[in-house]
């Protein structure tokens, strides 16, 4: 019986429709919540469709502030997943 807790890299890549090794660097930067087992990844069901939502927060408020102040600024997101992903506590992976 599969634990449908957790996705895999190639069930997340699915999701966001990027490969397997995008997902891999995102959870290796801590840039995706990802637990390391073995030399797997596992990634929370929520954590994908988060991530998303967080960078499409992120890009529009970045690019208007960035806009008004004719600055490229770096997209991240990561903290603000973090906190919404509280409630399903997450261990940081060290």
């Amino acid at each position: 019986m599969p634990n449908e807790e957790y996705l895999t890299t190639a069930e997340a890549a699915r999701l966001l429709k990027v490969s397997r090794s995008t997902v891999q660097l995102l959870a290796r930067e801590g840039r995706l919540p990802a637990i390391r087992v073995g030399v797997q990844w596992r990634i929370p069901h929520e954590a994908p469709e988060l991530w998303l939502y967080k960078q499409k927060q992120a890009g529009g408020k970045q690019r208007a502030s960035a806009k008004a102040e004719g600055v490229k600024q770096k997209r991240s997101g990561f903290d603000d997943l973090v906190k919404l992903a509280a409630p399903i506590k997450l261990r940081k992976v060290q």
